[in-house]
């Protein structure tokens, strides 16, 4: 079993404490349980004093050219003494690790050759990245360049810089940047330049670029500090604007005339923005009005009475379901502040940069309207006078032809009572005729008064109460019992001009045609109170009135009267 349990070159003794040997184990020779006694002393002198003075330690002892280790066994009565050639340690060490070697030679070979195809695709894709990077670089509309930040020198340019400058690559790579910049025109504004850029990090501006042709242009410029390792860069994008300044000038230009024209308009012109409801512009004509309002919202300002966005604007009128602007819309405002009119054109325009916008002109017609006004108030009083001519005509012949039938029976009812004699009853008879033709000759006279138009002939200064009461005494049995009849007299009674006849027929033919508008019944109020006027149009003659006047107000509770039927009134 020992020799089963070495390494070649290895010799196994197990020995007891008297020194014999029990078994051994070498490459020549093996002993197991044998009746012969051996002695280590003889096998190998001195091995057992070394081997029991370092038994059991973890470290080999070095002993003549091998080296020893020693265990117990048996509870310490045999020793098992293991002694190794040095060359058969080597020996079996490699022999052990060779196949550890081999593999990590393999292993670290594969990963040799694995890092070298790595880093030669990498190479291969930092080659194709620059080469895209250029592509990109010299396909780009804007003009690139990177700058050495201490010297000004141009390290790379792309084709566009190139081609904007009149300079070919090789020829800018060894100029500075401060030969194509008139704004950085010497290395010592270019040093305050990258001091600047070092401490902001970018700078945006605008420079004038030099050509090869000795012209300049007008660039946009942006410039961005960098740092590899220790070595400081300026990138920078360059962007010709001078297309774009013209356009810029050429805006200015018109936008001037714009509001040149809007500032020389007799009108109120303003332009809003149609979403935000913000001022863009005002004239002249506005500013001196309402101030300088420009910023604000027009609701607020131009119509203040509003609280919110006007109910009447016009912004879904300017633009059609495309959203394309439409004619101008045309309509009519009145300004209840000052009491004036305007006729309005609004339309959409596109503003300058690209929206579109309302554009308002607003016309002062206050006195057109005036005009208009008063044209329409005389056309009906002419109208009116007209009417009242030609019933003031025909009631003026019926007055006539009803005053000769009147005298007639006035005439026979006197010869009567003369004829009556003692009979009462008929004599009571006869003067109830009488008083109803003398009733007959006021309203004749009254027709006849309104024929020739003269109106005041028969009015007469009188206390309005008392007349009043006079009337709803006689309009109570006229008036049926499901009709309730009210008044509203002011505590003392004003004096009034007016002809009691006409004032108690006006309101007699009121009251009857309430009745009529109430059936089956209802409330029927009178009532009277002072009023003061200040021009305001009468709706019957259409003169102005003004001055103290009182107003008797006949109201029932029937449903009124059509708008239809009320101009024929």
């Amino acid at each position: 079993s020992l020799q089963g349990d070495r390494f070649p070159g290895d010799r196994l003794f197990l020995v007891n404490d008297k020194r014999d040997v029990i078994a051994m184990a070498a490459d020549s020779h093996v002993l197991e349980d044998s009746s012969e006694k051996l002695s280590l002393s003889d096998v190998r002198p001195g091995l057992f004093e070394l081997a029991r003075a370092h038994v059991d330690e973890p470290v080999p002892v070095p002993f003549e050219r091998s080296k020893v280790v020693a265990f117990d066994a048996i509870a310490g009565n045999w020793m098992l003494i293991v002694e190794r050639s040095n060359w058969h340690v080597y020996r079996a060490a490699g022999l052990a690790t060779l196949p550890l070697i081999a593999f990590l030679v393999i292993i670290f070979g594969m990963l040799a050759l694995y890092l070298k195809r790595k880093e030669r695709e990498e190479q291969i894709a930092s080659e194709r990245s620059v080469r895209r990077f250029r592509s990109l670089l010299d396909v780009s509309t804007d003009m690139i360049a990177v700058i050495d930040a201490s010297s000004g020198r141009f390290l790379d340019v792309n084709r566009t810089l190139c081609e904007f400058s009149g300079f070919d690559r090789p020829e800018l790579l060894t100029r500075y940047a401060y030969d194509l910049s008139t704004e950085f025109n010497s290395a010592e504004k270019w040093r305050d330049a990258v001091q600047e850029l070092r401490e902001q990090g970018r700078v945006f501006q605008e420079d004038r670029c030099r050509r090869a042709d000795g012209s300049a242009s007008i660039v946009e410029l942006s410039a961005h500090h960098a740092r590899e390792d220790d070595r400081e860069y300026i990138v920078v994008i360059l962007r010709d604007i001078a297309g774009r300044k013209r356009a810029e000038e050429a805006l200015r230009k018109a936008n001037l005339r714009f509001t040149s024209l809007l500032d020389g308009i007799d009108a109120r012109v303003y332009v809003a923005d149609m979403r935000s409801y913000e001022l863009l512009y005002v004239n002249p004509t506005i500013e001196a009005t309402l101030g300088d309002i420009a910023g604000r919202k027009c609701w607020e300002s131009i119509y203040p009475e509003q609280k919110g966005p006007c109910d009447f604007c016009t912004n879904d009128e300017l633009l059609d379901g495309r959203g394309e602007p439409t004619d101008a819309f045309v309509w009519e405002y009145q300004d209840p502040r000052r009491d004036t009119f305007f006729s309005c054109a609004d339309r959409a325009i596109p503003w300058d940069d690209g929206r579109y916008v309302r554009l308002s002109l607003a016309y002062d017609i206050t006195e057109r309207k005036r005009e208009e006004m008063e044209r329409k108030r005389l056309e009906r009083r002419l109208q009116q006078t007209q009417k009242l001519e030609a019933i003031g005509q025909l009631t003026g012949g019926i007055a006539h032809d009803f005053n000769n039938i009147l005298v007639s029976v006035t005439g026979f009812a006197e010869l009567a009572r003369a004829e009556a004699g003692g009979n009462v009853k008929l004599k009571e008879y006869l003067d109830q005729i009488s008083k109803a033709g003398q009733r007959a000759r006021n309203l004749i006279r009254q027709l006849l008064v309104y024929s020739r138009g003269d109106t005041d002939a028969t009015a007469a200064v009188v206390d309005l109460v008392p007349q009043l009461d006079e009337v709803l005494s006689m309009l109570r049995p006229m008036l049926s019992t499901r009709v309730e009849i009210k008044n509203d007299w002011p505590a003392s009674s004003p004096m009034v001009r007016v002809d009691p006849v006409h004032l108690q027929q006006l309101l007699m033919n009121l009251s009857i045609n309430a009745r009529d508008a109430m059936l089956p019944g209802g409330a029927l109020t009178i009532s009277v109170r002072r009023q003061s006027f200040h021009g305001e149009e009468c709706q019957i003659c259409h003169d102005r009135v003004q001055g103290e006047w009182v107003c008797i107000r006949v109201q029932d509770s029937g449903t009124g009267i059509s708008p239809v039927s009320y101009t024929h009134l």
